[in-house]
């Protein structure tokens, strides 16, 4: 049977992780409202910010967030402390780009961190009639 570990011992690994993280990730929350059309539009609003480690999605990370399938959008991974409040919808801002949450990574017995998978989110386009 494994050995588990002790609180001491999983605060000390956390503390460790977050030694490691250079980066920092601003969480943006969605909020909706009437567009003025008759629609709604989202709109997102700072939250809370962390430290994190940022990098790209190395080919192992992609299997893992499509299940095999092929990918051409770029992805990265973002590492935050295990403690991060995030919802469902949330964005990450990290320096000055904005990138939505596309997979949750590495569920452990134990969390030491939370590791997602992002990906950059893109400006919209808007057409005009002809």
């Amino acid at each position: 049977m494994g050995k588990l570990i002790s609180a001491r011992q999983l605060n000390r690994v956390r503390a460790a992780n977050t030694q490691f993280m250079p980066d920092t990730a601003t969480v943006l929350t969605p909020t909706e409202g009437p567009d003025g059309y008759g629609g709604q539009t989202v709109s997102y609003s700072e939250g809370d910010s962390y430290q994190c480690r940022f990098r790209p999605a190395s080919d192992a990370d992609r299997r893992k967030i499509r299940g095999g399938q092929e990918m051409t959008d770029p992805l990265f991974v973002a590492t935050l402390p295990h403690d991060a409040v995030l919802g469902e919808s949330s964005r990450l801002r990290i320096g000055t780009t904005d990138y939505d949450i596309v997979g949750w990574l590495g569920s452990r017995s134990f969390k030491a961190g939370t590791i997602l998978a992002l990906k950059e989110v893109q400006p919209e386009t808007l057409q005009e009639n002809s």
